[in-house]
């Protein structure tokens, strides 16, 4: 295998102009030190309970940190752990979440579930009928990058296929144009690898079929079979999970909220003679539009941002609203403090500026949890 590798990755460099500067990846160094065929980690697993459509599934992979391998390692620089090491240690990066992505929807993909949308309208137990593979490639502005496609089986030409930033939670049609992926080197299915031999344009304009080898390159052919029996993914036959920790949440929730109060005050301490106050009603009916915005992320709701404005109008008729919901994975409160500094909402100087602010954490399995900081400021309408 490692010897066809070799020579797979030599000719498919040599094929033309845009193969040669393609960076390819086809072994993977396990967090033992063992080198395995990046096809060994693509595996079948269940999500969470709590993760039963195809949009639960992609946010909870989303919350877990990014995390680059010099960061969460010592001595080395690119490490891929399993999906079950990815969870235990609860950070990680590309490679990581997409793959731990691409097994979940395999796992949905075979056991039944709901339509991309998420919407729960019917469970037939035999199967969606759509496969998944890893992407690699180039994306803007993170460079090289890991997607996750998902699309109707047998069918290259739809336009229901989605690309997925596992990492941000942020589907892309593969007809969409604004895909911030620009160039795929390699796609990675349950049944072959395959190099992409086409010109550098972005993935909503290329053929996407596989079987097409004018476009693709597989690394498995007649001369070179896949083995079988196949050798055993290096992924666990069955993840572990803890229940979600709804006593750690409210815990943090109230942690980050008194850090944040603190830290806007001390902020805003450069306003010489200003009082930095929070309004209690004000802050109540954020949290409610978090309840809602988590809903959304999840596929579960359909509140939009015209329903968004309007609740936010409701809030305060004497005072304009200046803010915006703040959504991330938790790592520590240091890091929430500085996301919300950096959005420069408590940059106000009127005299009279009032804060709503709210925090809303969302516990899911494992210690994972969703963790929002919505903070407004109002001042008085004059006139």
């Amino acid at each position: 295998l490692v010897r066809h590798g070799q020579n797979w990755m030599a000719s498919f460099l040599g094929t033309n102009r845009y193969t040669k500067k393609r960076r390819v990846r086809l072994f993977g160094q396990s967090t033992s030190g063992e080198h395995y065929f990046v096809m060994r980690y693509l595996h079948a697993q269940a999500p969470p309970p709590e993760c039963s459509t195809v949009k639960k599934a992609v946010h909870f992979v989303s919350l877990v940190p990014f995390m680059e391998d010099f960061q969460a390692f010592v001595g080395t620089t690119d490490l891929w752990c399993t999906s079950q090491e990815f969870l235990n240690i609860l950070a990680g990066d590309w490679e990581e979440h997409a793959f731990l992505l691409a097994n979940f929807l395999a796992y949905l993909s075979r056991s039944g579930t709901p339509p991309e949308d998420g919407r729960e309208t019917h469970r037939s137990g035999k199967g969606d009928q759509h496969e998944v593979f890893v992407v690699m490639g180039t994306a803007i502005p993170e460079g090289s990058s890991i997607y996750v496609l998902r699309r109707p089986k047998g069918d290259a030409t739809t336009e229901r296929g989605v690309f997925w930033n596992a990492v941000t939670g942020c589907g892309y049609s593969v007809s969409d144009g604004r895909c911030p992926m620009h160039d795929i080197s390699v796609v990675i299915g349950q049944d072959n690898l395959y190099g992409n031999l086409q010109p550098t344009v972005h993935p909503s304009a290329l053929d996407l079929d596989f079987g097409n080898q004018n476009s693709w390159k597989p690394f498995f052919t007649a001369a070179f079979p896949q083995q079988e029996p196949r050798p055993a993914s290096v992924q666990e036959a069955t993840l572990q999970y803890s229940p979600p920790d709804a006593a750690f949440a409210a815990e943090l929730e109230a942690e980050v909220k008194d850090r944040m109060k603190r830290a806007i005050r001390h902020w805003r301490a450069r306003y010489k003679g200003s009082v930095t106050s929070f309004h209690t009603e004000a802050g109540t009916r954020l949290k409610s539009i978090l309840s809602k915005l988590e809903a959304r992320r999840r596929g579960v709701s359909e509140y939009s941002e015209v329903k968004h404005a309007r609740q936010l109008a409701t809030i305060s008729k004497s005072r304009n609203i200046n803010g915006c919901p703040l959504h991330m994975p938790f790592t520590d409160v240091n890091t929430v403090e500085e996301t919300v500094r950096t959005a420069e909402i408590h940059v106000n100087s009127h005299p009279d500026v009032v804060f709503g602010l709210a925090v809303s954490v969302f516990p899911y399995s494992n210690h994972v949890v969703s963790l929002w900081v919505y903070l407004a400021a109002m001042v008085p309408r004059y006139g």
